[in-house]
């Protein structure tokens, strides 16, 4: 799928944001390269030797500064070149208002962070749970 099909399925803005974070795999855990970071997930430069698969699992932690962690559950949508694109799976209160505001001050649109905000409730509020 070609940069321009992603870009056209995304429905959460994406703010452009260069740092390292940790990737933790199953039993393993890599330093990588952030590219970008939404509401939704998060594109990295993948990890040299790093032997990822569509659908599978991780974390993604995030250190801002101090106390401050952003911490995703990902599955891995997409692996192309050495480039990742991971989908969030379970985010933490904590850690949503710390994405939040950096969406905020990356895209400088507080009101797009909280329009995708208030759609990324209202989509998980619509899915039913397992039962």
């Amino acid at each position: 799928m070609s940069q321009d099909d992603h870009s056209e399925r995304r429905r959460f803005s994406r703010a452009d944001f260069h740092g390292q974070a940790t990737l933790h795999w199953p039993e393993q855990a890599f330093t990588v390269q952030l590219i970008d970071l939404s509401l939704q997930g998060a594109l990295l430069e993948a990890p040299p030797g790093w032997q990822g698969v569509a659908g599978d699992h991780g974390t993604l932690r995030l250190h801002l500064g101090g106390d401050v962690v952003i911490e995703m559950q990902l599955e891995l949508a997409h692996l192309e070149a050495h480039r990742a694109g991971f989908h969030c799976r379970k985010v933490d209160i904590d850690s949503l208002a710390h994405l939040r505001r950096l969406l905020e001050l990356n895209l400088q649109d507080p009101d797009l962070a909280h329009r995708e905000l208030v759609q990324l409730l209202d989509d998980t509020a619509i899915a039913e749970p397992d039962r």
